[in-house]
């Protein structure tokens, strides 16, 4: 999913059909991926403009909060860029970054 964000620069790549069945195996194999994995797809699914909101409460927003202590710089980068497209609010979230 990375590699599709970054496909052509940023130009369209993949169907949101894609997507959508690619959002099914992250859910099913959440708990094998591993922090910088996680990232970077957050960030595919961000840099695509295709992340579903609902995924991203139940599935990366509880991520963030409970390992981003444990990020190294690139899986940090990825998911600050994320929330910032995502106009992130969320004061608690914004806080486990200092």
């Amino acid at each position: 999913m990375y590699a599709f964000s970054k496909f052509d620069n940023g130009k369209a790549a993949g169907s949101l059909e894609l997507y959508n069945q690619f959002e099914k195996k992250v859910k099913a194999l959440w708990s094998q991926f591993d922090n910088k994995e996680k990232a970077q797809i957050f960030f595919g699914f961000i840099n695509r403009g295709v992340l579903n909101l609902v995924f991203y409460e139940s599935h990366f927003k509880p991520w963030i909060l409970e390992n981003m202590k444990e990020f190294d710089h690139d899986a940090l980068s990825s998911v600050a860029f994320g929330l910032i497209v995502l106009k992130e609010t969320d004061k608690q979230l914004w806080r486990v970054f200092v």
